[in-house]
C-alpha cells in the first residue's frame, strides 16, 4: 500500500473514533447507516 493511503485510512479511523466517542455522534452514525442501508447506493 501507498503511504498516502496508509494516512487517509488512519485519519478516517480516527475521525470515526472521535464521533463515536460524542453522545449524539453515536445517534448520527445510526442514522446515517440506516439512511444509507434504506436508500441504496447515494453516492
Amino acid at each position: 500500500m501507498n503511504l498516502v493511503a496508509i494516512m487517509i485510512v488512519l485519519l478516517l479511523l480516527l475521525f470515526m473514533f472521535h464521533v463515536v466517542m460524542q453522545c449524539d455522534g453515536l445517534a448520527f452514525v445510526f442514522v446515517e447507516l440506516r439512511t444509507l442501508s434504506t436508500s441504496g447506493s447515494v453516492y
